[in-house]
């Protein structure tokens, strides 16, 4: 099957249902089961499990894989880069002072964090690189310490493509690398060259500067100023030559990058063409009188499906109108709760009101105990003491009146407790009305999102039969034109 190249163009998106064109990528969307094909003919580690249900370690292994493969960044290199990082670090904070040791210590407590971090932010920034070639300018630090596999697939895909197109146009760019590689070889030539001179030069010198020593060797001043111009004017010839060489490759890269882009717009300028071919191919044995009846048939049968949508994009709107009707009353449900748990807060005092209540009965009945026990002993010490008696009907009548007292106090709490309990049972009765309402209110709830459900599954049965009915009727259509169009031939 043929493949767009990697340039986006927006006329050719194929209908598909495992990979779709994103409207802001120049790639096709892959399924993860080809996009672990593809990277598994690439040597790459990539199961379809890892790939659909990716991990941090495994994100970086395969990066470290991918950078490797396209980019001769190994791993190695990486973790090589990050030591040199740390210990030019390092030295650059060393002082001499004594206070420095603890530092040190400080720092050498996570030497394998920094070292974690450094590569991670190295392998970051040549994966960020390699993926803005690919056509990815969003990749950052989250996708991979936590990737989300959606993420992954896009990425991934995107990676696939740029593989695809590298080997497709591999065979056109044989002549362009084998140039570029003379070129390259032609620049360290001229590197070399450059250095050999300088390394003369730099001899050169050192053996004037050890002859000036000596008196029988030392050359004239004119002979050196003669010398050291010839050099300087060499100097500047090899300057104006490394410049121009320079200069060449950069205008080599430029042609390059417009060479491969011109060869990618003619690679699909053909594929545009061949396919815009096959299709007049297929249209040169068509009965117009058929193809304008069928023409007529899909008009009706666009009204059709018009008005089916129509009916189906007001059936949305009622369901939307029910889901608000479905909010409100859920905040009238939520208002219902908090007016349960104030009438809950009223019950646990009037319990607090109750308990003490039983307490002052408690009291009261070892009162009465109490008095009691006083009349023993009146009795008692009436027999005994005749003498007392005003003392003892003193006590008598403060016994009475403490006896009245209470006997109000208890009155009194009697009554607060029979009006408490009869606001209790008002705030009971409420209380199970309102349950009774919320139960309703839920049943109301459930029935109205089970018919949405049932609902919703008819559309979605009713699309689906629609779709098959379409093809069915373009494959018949298509049976059809077919022999009249083998028979046309025979007779031509």
């Amino acid at each position: 099957m043929s493949r767009p190249s990697s340039i986006y163009r927006g006329g050719t998106f194929q209908a598909r249902r495992s990979l779709y064109l994103a409207p802001h990528d120049p790639f096709n969307l892959l399924d993860f089961r080809e996009i672990s094909i593809c990277l598994q003919s690439c040597d790459f580690t990539a199961s379809e499990e890892l790939v659909s249900r990716p991990t941090s370690q495994y994100i970086r292994t395969l990066l470290e894989q991918i950078l490797d493969t396209f980019m001769c960044i190994s791993s190695e290199n990486i973790q090589k880069g990050v030591r040199n990082v740390i210990r030019e670090d390092k030295t650059a904070n060393k002082s001499p002072a004594n206070g420095s040791t603890q530092e040190e210590d400080d720092d050498n407590n996570d030497p394998d964090d920094a070292a974690s971090t450094l590569a991670l932010i190295s392998l970051h920034r040549g994966a960020t690189e390699f993926l803005h070639t690919c056509g990815i300018n969003d990749f950052t630090l989250m996708d991979i310490m936590r990737p989300e596999p959606q993420r992954i697939r896009r990425i991934l895909s995107a990676i696939v493509n740029y593989a695809r197109f590298r080997e497709e146009n591999s065979v056109e760019c044989e002549k362009l690398v084998s140039l570029s590689e003379a070129n390259l070889e032609k620049i360290r030539a001229a590197k070399a060259e450059n250095n050999r001179l300088q390394n003369e030069i730099s001899t050169v010198e050192q053996k004037l500067a050890s002859g000036a020593e000596t008196q029988a060797k030392k050359a004239s001043l004119k002979q050196i100023n003669a010398y050291n111009s010839k050099l300087e004017e060499e100097l500047k010839k090899l300057k104006r030559l490394q410049e121009e060489l320079t200069l060449s490759y950069t205008q080599y890269r430029e042609e390059k990058s417009r060479l491969i882009e011109k060869l990618e717009d003619q690679h699909y300028l053909i594929l545009e063409a061949k396919k815009d071919i096959d299709k007049l191919k297929s249209y040169m044995h068509t009965d117009f009188d058929i193809l304008n009846k069928v023409i007529e048939d899909l008009r009706s049968n666009l009204n059709e499906h018009q008005q089916a949508a129509s009916t189906q994009e007001q059936r949305n709107r009622n369901i939307n109108i029910s889901i608000e009707a479905f909010q409100i009353i859920e905040q009238n449900v939520k208002n219902l709760f908090k007016i349960l748990e104030e009438v809950s807060h009223d019950l646990a005092r009037q319990n607090r009101i109750a308990d003490e209540l039983s307490k002052h009965q408690d009291m009261l009945e070892e009162k009465k105990q109490e008095s009691h026990e006083y009349g023993r002993q009146i009795s008692a010490l009436q027999r005994k003491i005749n003498v007392n008696e005003e003392k003892t009907q003193k006590l008598r009548e403060g016994f009475n009146r403490e006896t009245e007292r209470q006997q109000q106090e208890t009155a009194t709490l009697r009554q607060e407790y029979e009006k408490l309990s009869q606001d209790r049972a008002t705030k009971e009765q409420e209380l199970e009305r309102t349950r009774k309402e919320i139960t309703r209110y839920e049943h109301m709830i459930n029935a109205e999102k089970n018919e949405f459900n049932i609902e919703y599954k008819n559309a979605e049965a009713a699309v689906s039969r629609l779709n098959a009915h379409v093809n069915l009727y373009i494959s018949e259509m298509s049976k059809k034109l077919e022999p009249k169009a083998s028979q046309e031939e025979q007779v031509l």
